[in-house]
C-alpha cells in the first residue's frame, strides 16, 4: 500500500522540478525485488518512484549519489534524480527519479558487445579517484573525507568483514567456517597482490534486470551500488550473474585489457556474493564458501 505521508514530499520535489500539480495518474510496478515502485504520471514528464518500509535508512541516499557518480562519469546514461530520502516520521526513505522509455521488442543484437565497451570506458572514469572507496561514503571524487585507502584494504575492511559479521551474527557461519575466513583474511594482502590496478568506477550490482535499452538503443543502467573498486570485482558479478554472454567480455577487454591472471583470483571476489546471499531469497550455501576458503588457505 501507498504510504500517504510520501505524498507531501513528492509534491514538493515534482513543483521544485517545475512540474505543476495535480499530478495525471499513478500506477503501481510489479516485479520490484527490494523496493516498491510506483509510476508516476504528471503533466510535463514521467516520473519512477521507488521506497520500502523496511529499507535500511540511507539505502536511497546511497542509491541517488552512486546514479551521480555515473552521471559524472559522462560514459552512460542513467536516470536523473529529482529527489532521495532518508525516513522522517511516518515517511518511508524513497528516491524519484527520472521514468526511462525503453525500445519495444528487448535488446538489439548488438547491445552486448556495446555495453562491455561502455562499461570498460566507465571504469576507466574512475581512474581519476585518489584510492578504493564506496561512493556511498563520500560525496563525490574530491571528497577528502574518511575512506579512501588501497584496494586490498577497502575490500577486506568494507565489503569481506561486515558480511562475515552480520551472517555470523545471524548464526549462518559456522565458528569453522568464520575462522577458515579469517585465515584467509590475514592472506589477503598476498592473494590479491602483484597485480597492476588502479581505481575503476563500477555499478557494483551490474546484471541484465539492471541494464535498460532506451528507445535510441542506448544502454541505461539503473540500480547501482556504485563504488571506486577494482574492477575485477564488477567482472565477477557480471560473468557469474549478469547474463550478458560472451561478445560482452570480448568487446570489454578490446576496449580496456584486464591483467594476467585474473581467473585465479575471480573465486575471491565470488567470496563476498556468496557471503552476502547467505539466507537471501537466491541462497547460497556454507559448503560453497568453505570450498572457496579451503583452495585458497586449505582446511
Amino acid at each position: 500500500m501507498f504510504p500517504p505521508a510520501l505524498l507531501p514530499p513528492i509534491h514538493a520535489a515534482l513543483e521544485a522540478a517545475g512540474e505543476p500539480l495535480p499530478i495525471r495518474s499513478y500506477e503501481m510496478l510489479k516485479g520490484g525485488y527490494s523496493s516498491h515502485s510506483l509510476k508516476i504520471m504528471a503533466r510535463r514528464g514521467v516520473y519512477l518512484l521507488k521506497w520500502h518500509e523496511q529499507a535500511e535508512p540511507d539505502t536511497y541516499v546511497h542509491e541517488a549519489r552512486g546514479l551521480e557518480a555515473l552521471r559524472q562519469a559522462g560514459v552512460v546514461r542513467v536516470p536523473a534524480v529529482l529527489a532521495a530520502a532518508r525516513p522522517a516520521g511516518d515517511a518511508p526513505g524513497f528516491l524519484l527519479q527520472e521514468w526511462i522509455p525503453t525500445r519495444k521488442g528487448g535488446w538489439p543484437r548488438q547491445m552486448n558487445q556495446q555495453l562491455g565497451a561502455t562499461i570498460a570506458r566507465l571504469h576507466r572514469a574512475g581512474m581519476i579517484a585518489p584510492g578504493y572507496a564506496r561512493v556511498s561514503a563520500l560525496d563525490h571524487v574530491g571528497d577528502e573525507a574518511q575512506g579512501w585507502t588501497d584496494w586490498v584494504t577497502c575490500y577486506r575492511e568494507h565489503y569481506l568483514v561486515p558480511s562475515i559479521q552480520r551472517k555470523a551474527s545471524q548464526g549462518l557461519l559456522s565458528t569453522e567456517l568464520q575462522h577458515g575466513l579469517a585465515r584467509l583474511l590475514d592472506r589477503l594482502d598476498d592473494l590479491l597482490g602483484g597485480v597492476a590496478r588502479q581505481p575503476a568506477l563500477i555499478h557494483g550490482d551490474l546484471w541484465r534486470n539492471n541494464v535498460l535499452c532506451d528507445t535510441k538503443g542506448q544502454p541505461v543502467l539503473i540500480d547501482p551500488h556504485a563504488a571506486y573498486a577494482d574492477r575485477e570485482y564488477e567482472l565477477m558479478i557480471a560473468e557469474e550473474y549478469g547474463g550478458f554472454g560472451p561478445s560482452f567480455f570480448a568487446a570489454y577487454e578490446a576496449t580496456w585489457p584486464t591483467e594476467p591472471g585474473r581467473a585465479e583470483r575471480r573465486a575471491l571476489y565470488q567470496l563476498h556474493s556468496l557471503i552476502q546471499r547467505l539466507g537471501a531469497r537466491y541462497s547460497s550455501t556454507p559448503d560453497q564458501i568453505a570450498a572457496i576458503v579451503q583452495w585458497y588457505v586449505g582446511r
